[in-house]
């Protein structure tokens, strides 16, 4: 997507000044057209750039946090047997330790 962006807006910005008469061209100072084409670069990476992926993400994060919704439901708001053992809290991370033995192929 960023590519297919970048590539038509160069080529129509290209167009577009190969289209103006030269008198237009030489009329300006090179700042001008220096300063037309960084707004063009600030544009291009506004809709090719991180601004794009997060558009793009936003739906994906909506539907994984209700995912989460849904599967992780309790009636309570700790884990554990006894209240306040464990309590579970917005933005808790867990690490999990996975165990799988003794390799038999190694001795």
């Amino acid at each position: 997507m960023a590519l297919r962006v970048d590539v038509l807006v160069g080529q129509r910005l290209f167009d577009k000044l190969m289209g103006l008469p030269l008198h237009m061209l030489e009329s300006k100072p090179a700042n001008h057209w220096q300063s037309l084409f960084r707004d063009v670069y600030v544009v291009r990476n506004t809709l090719s750039g991180a601004s794009a992926l997060l558009v793009a993400d936003l739906p994906f994060a909506v539907v994984f946090l209700g995912v989460i919704l849904v599967i992780v439901q309790t009636d309570k708001n700790y884990l554990g047997e006894e209240e306040g053992s464990l309590p579970i809290v917005p933005g808790m991370q867990a690490t999990v330790d996975i165990h799988t033995g003794k390799r038999s192929w190694t001795t």
